[in-house]
C-alpha cells in the first residue's frame, strides 16, 4: 500500500485518539500538579444594641470568597495527600506499629482509601479475568461443535449476559439477594442451615465474590464471542493431518486451536484488564459501597459526592490508575512485541 493512502486511512483514527485520548491524559496530568487558588473565609461581625435593654448582641456569619488568578503548582502534594498515597499516614503507621507487618497491612494500610480500593479493583481483575479466558473458551469450543441448527439459538441465548446493561443487571442481582424474598436470598439461607439470617451483602468477602461472580457472568459472552470467530478461521487442513496422524482431542487442542487462538486470547486479556479497572456499575446497582471501592468509585467520590469537590486528588488518582494498569500491561506487551518481532522474520 502507497504510503499516502495509508497515512488516509490511519489519520482519521490519530486523530480521535489524540483528541479523546492523549489531550485528556495530558490535561489529567497537569490537574493533579496544578490547583486554582484557595477560596477565602471571610468572617464579618454585625452588632446590634437594645436601646430598651442597653443589651449589645453581636452574630458572626463566614462567607467564602473565590479568588481568581493563576493556577498554583502543588507538585506531589495530591499523591502524598490522604486520598490518595498518603505518604504521611503510611509513615506515621509505619513508626508506630506493634505487630507485624500483617497487622500494619491490615490495620493501617487498608483503612486508607486508595489502598482499600486497590485492593478489591485488584481482586476483581485477577479473579475474574481467568474465569472468563477460560469460561469463553469453554463455551465457543462448545458451540463450535452444536449441531448447525442450534448454534443461533445458542449463540443468541449466551451473548444475553453481555447486552444486559451492568446497571441493570446489578440491579436485578441486588434484588436477587434482597432479603426480603429475593431468590438467591432464600436459597443461600436453605444451604446455610448454620445461619439464621445469611446475606450475600453482609460482610466484605461476601460482597466481593458476589460482584466478582456477576463480573464473569457479564464479560465471558465477549470472550466467546472474541473465541467463536478465531475459531472459524483454524485451518481444517491441520485438524485433518492431526486426526490422520492419530492426534487425540486434546492434542488437537493444544497443538493447534490454542497456538492458533493466542493472538486473540491476548487481546481479550488486555481488553479486560483495562475494563476491570473501570468497574463501578455493578458497585452502585448492588449497593455495596460500604462493603466494596473501586478505583473508579473513588474518583467519582472525589468529583462528585464529597460537599467540597477534591478535583487535584481525582486527578492524581487517575494518574495512578493509568500508571498501575500499564504495569499490569506490560508482560502482555512485551511478550506480544517479541511474538510480532518473531513472526516478521
Amino acid at each position: 500500500m502507497p504510503h499516502r493512502a495509508f497515512f488516509a486511512f490511519l489519520m482519521p483514527s490519530l486523530l480521535a485518539m489524540v483528541l479523546f485520548i492523549l489531550l485528556p491524559l495530558i490535561s489529567v496530568g497537569y490537574q493533579s500538579l496544578f490547583s486554582p487558588p484557595r477560596d477565602i473565609e471571610v468572617l464579618s461581625e454585625i452588632c446590634s444594641t437594645n436601646f430598651l435593654t442597653g443589651v449589645r448582641s453581636c452574630e458572626q456569619t463566614v462567607t467564602i470568597e473565590k479568588v481568581e488568578g493563576p493556577n498554583i503548582f502543588r507538585g506531589l502534594d495530591f499523591f502524598c495527600g490522604r486520598s490518595v498515597l498518603a505518604c504521611g499516614e503510611l509513615a506515621t503507621g509505619w513508626s508506630q506499629k506493634k505487630g507485624g507487618v500483617g497487622e500494619y497491612w491490615s490495620k493501617v494500610v487498608l483503612n486508607l482509601p486508595l489502598y482499600k480500593a486497590m485492593a478489591f479493583t485488584m481482586f476483581y481483575t485477577l479473579i475474574t479475568t481467568p474465569f472468563i479466558i477460560v469460561l469463553g473458551l469453554v463455551v465457543a469450543l462448545v458451540v463450535d461443535n452444536l449441531w448447525r441448527p442450534l448454534r443461533g439459538p445458542t449463540i443468541f441465548a449466551s451473548l444475553l449476559p453481555f447486552i444486559v446493561t451492568p446497571l441493570v443487571g446489578s440491579l436485578v442481582l441486588f434484588w436477587m439477594t434482597d432479603n426480603t424474598g429475593g431468590l438467591l436470598y432464600t436459597l443461600t439461607n436453605t444451604l446455610a442451615f448454620w445461619a439464621d439470617d445469611f446475606s450475600l451483602r453482609a460482610s466484605p468477602q461476601a460482597t466481593w465474590s458476589v460482584i466478582a461472580v456477576y463480573g464473569i457472568w457479564h464479560v465471558t459472552p465477549f470472550a466467546f464471542v472474541v473465541f467463536y470467530a478465531g475459531l472459524q478461521t483454524v485451518s481444517q487442513d491441520q485438524l485433518e493431518a492431526a486426526m490422520i496422524d492419530g492426534a487425540p482431542r486434546f492434542d488437537r487442542l493444544r497443538y493447534v486451536i490454542l497456538p492458533h487462538l493466542m493472538p486473540l486470547i491476548t487481546f481479550v486479556l488486555l481488553i479486560h484488564i483495562m475494563d476491570a479497572f473501570r468497574v463501578l456499575e455493578p458497585i452502585f446497582g448492588f449497593q455495596a459501597a460500604a462493603n466494596a471501592q473501586s478505583v473508579s468509585y473513588l474518583i467519582y467520590e472525589h468529583l462528585v459526592l464529597q460537599a467540597d469537590k477534591r478535583y487535584g486528588s481525582a486527578a492524581a488518582t487517575s494518574v495512578l490508575t493509568v500508571v498501575m494498569v500499564f504495569i499490569l500491561l506490560l508482560p502482555v506487551l512485551i511478550r506480544t512485541w517479541r511474538d510480532f518481532r518473531v513472526a516478521a522474520r
